[in-house]
C-alpha cells in the first residue's frame, strides 16, 4: 500500500493499492493486494510480462531489481522466490530481528535447493518476493 517510487518506464509498473479499494468479499492484506491486481482496470498484463510479489514491509534494492531482471530474462522458470535479508538496515527490535535471521537461512537452505536442484517448492513456499511469469 505505499509506493517504492519505482521511476515510470514502458517496461515495468508498480501496482500500489489505494487506500479506500475494498474487496467484494471484505480481504485484508495480502489478499486485499492480490485481488486488486486482478481487477479488470489494473489486470493489463501481456504475454512475455512478470509479476514480482513484495510485502509491505520488503525494501526492494537496486540488487534485488537486478537479479529479477536476469531471472525473468532468462526465461528458464516461471516462478522464483528471492532471498528476504533482515537487519540490512535501521534495526528496530533486536530480537524480532535475530528471530527473522533463522528465515534467511531457511531461504538460502530448502528453498534454494528445492527450487534450485529439484525445480518445485518441495520444502516450503513463502508468501513474498516471488517472481512469477504472467502466463504460467
Amino acid at each position: 500500500d505505499i509506493s517504492v517510487n519505482l521511476k515510470t518506464s514502458n517496461r515495468s509498473r508498480e501496482v500500489v493499492v489505494p487506500l479506500k479499494y475494498k474487496t467484494t468479499t471484505g480481504a485484508l492484506y495480502k489478499a486485499r493486494a492480490l485481488q486488486y491486481a486482478l481487477e479488470p482496470e489494473v489486470n493489463i498484463l501481456s504475454p512475455g510480462d512478470w509479476i514480482v510479489h513484495l510485502d509491505e514491509e520488503t525494501l526492494l534494492t537496486e540488487e534485488a531489481v537486478i537479479g529479477i531482471m536476469n531471472f525473468a530474462s532468462s526465461g528458464e522458470y516461471s516462478f522464483g522466490q528471492g532471498v528476504i535479508v533482515y537487519g540490512k538496515c535501521r534495526i528496530v527490535n533486536w530480537i524480532t530481528t535475530l528471530a527473522d535471521s533463522i528465515r534467511v537461512g531457511i531461504d538460502y537452505g530448502c528453498l534454494r535447493f528445492s527450487l534450485g536442484v529439484l525445480h518445485k517448492p518441495v520444502f516450503s513456499w513463502k508468501g513474498s518476493f516471488i517472481v512469477a511469469d504472467a502466463e504460467a
